[in-house]
């Protein structure tokens, strides 16, 4: 059925924008986005002076596409392609790559089209890479790409571009042969050019049109750059990466998201020893590990936290204490104060009771010494009458 192709998905859910960008863009050069950056390399230098000391060779352009095959094994979105209005997830990474078999003028070009998962370590990416340029280098080896090409060129002219007219027409509608796709250099999940071995720096290489290719890379010849680290500018050792991408696939915050992974990765190429399966299980012991020092700091806080509400409970409680005690001895004051009063109250009550009855105390003895004396007096008249008589 038209639509279902051999070597990607259709993705049915998608961003209206992305939904959109295939059918309003709908060949590659009208959707090209262009990059470049200098990325130092005294640590890639550095790393294969080691390994060559332990008698492992590594070179520039195995780092480069280990970082590249690392990036596509964690960033899926680099690994779509637009075709005839519609985005697809393409199924596998593969990278191309054309060398020369010798530097000449009349020296013949073939490319190579290497398979990967993107879990490979650097040294696996290495071996499978190495292995495919010294097989493709040889003047009598031929590969598919090449037999393909020297059939198709045999054909005549006006034949020829009905045959290629009709192969641009399967792979619109998806119905291209999978044996043509598996060995055919335009359908691939990035293309990598090293041009810094032709002594020049980097290019920016357009993406086919026909095809699937997302992605193309051009690494440049070694020179001196000026490069901004740490609030500073410095001079260092560089190459320059230049890149062309398709801005179909994914926005522009996923590509520099992805860059500097790549670019992490070539600054410290020990981090490509491992498997990505390796690096994600260390990535998630270090998650897990961040978090449990992140629960125990909250612990932590916690338990100064609870020290720290305990010692301001123990101190409101003594405050408290403290203002019940004052409170208290406030009231015991006054209830003092008032019974001092109520005292005082009485004993003035009492004293100017007694003060009101003294006089009258004296009023009536008086009249009890007047009435004696009034009875002594009749007595002594009653006295001196009975001696008259």
């Amino acid at each position: 059925m038209f639509g279902r192709r051999s070597d990607g998905v259709e993705l049915k859910t998608m961003p209206a924008e992305f939904k959109l960008m295939p059918m309003l863009m709908k060949e590659r050069s009208d959707s090209q986005v262009f990059f470049n950056q200098d990325v130092p390399i005294a640590a890639i230098e550095e790393y294969i002076s080691k390994k060559n000391e332990e008698g492992i060779r590594i070179t520039l352009i195995d780092v480069v596409f280990a970082g590249i095959v690392r990036i596509l094994g964690q960033r899926p979105a680099l690994n779509r392609f637009a075709k005839n209005g519609r985005a697809y997830q393409r199924n596998g990474i593969t990278i191309c790559m054309s060398i020369k078999k010798s530097l000449t003028d009349e020296g013949e070009e073939t490319t190579i089209k290497v398979p990967f998962t993107g879990k490979e370590n650097l040294f696996e990416v290495k071996d499978r890479l190495q292995k495919m340029i010294a097989e493709n280098k040889s003047q009598e080896n031929e590969n598919g790409t090449d037999k393909t090409a020297d059939f198709l060129s045999k054909i005549p002219t006006g034949l020829l571009k009905f045959v290629v007219g009709l192969l641009v027409h399967l792979d619109n509608k998806g119905r291209l042969p999978k044996k043509i796709i598996e060995i055919s250099p335009f359908h691939t999940s990035a293309f990598v050019t090293n041009v810094g071995s032709l002594g020049i720096d980097s290019i920016y290489h357009h993406i086919y049109n026909f095809g699937t290719t997302s992605l193309f890379f051009a690494v440049g010849k070694k020179k001196k750059s000026y490069v901004f680290e740490d609030d500073e500018v410095v001079k260092e050792k560089c190459v320059n990466l230049a890149f062309v991408g398709d801005e179909r696939i994914c926005d522009g915050y996923y590509y520099a998201h992805s860059f500097k992974m790549l670019t992490r990765y070539l600054r410290h190429p020990e981090l490509l020893e491992k498997t990505l399966d390796e690096e994600l299980a260390e990535k998630e012991k270090e998650k897990v590990k961040e978090q449990k020092k992140s629960n125990n700091i909250n612990d932590d806080k916690n338990i100064d936290n609870n020290l720290m509400n305990k010692q301001d409970n123990k101190e409101k409680d003594k405050k408290d204490l403290k203002i019940n005690n004052s409170i208290e001895e406030k009231n015991n004051n006054n209830y003092d104060s008032k019974n001092v009063d109520r005292k005082n109250t009485e004993s003035n009550k009492h004293n100017k009771k007694n003060i009101s009855e003294k006089p009258k105390n004296k009023s009536i003895d008086r009249e009890d010494t007047n009435e004696k004396n009034l009875i002594n007096n009749n007595n002594e008249t009653e006295n001196l009458k009975n001696k008259i008589k």
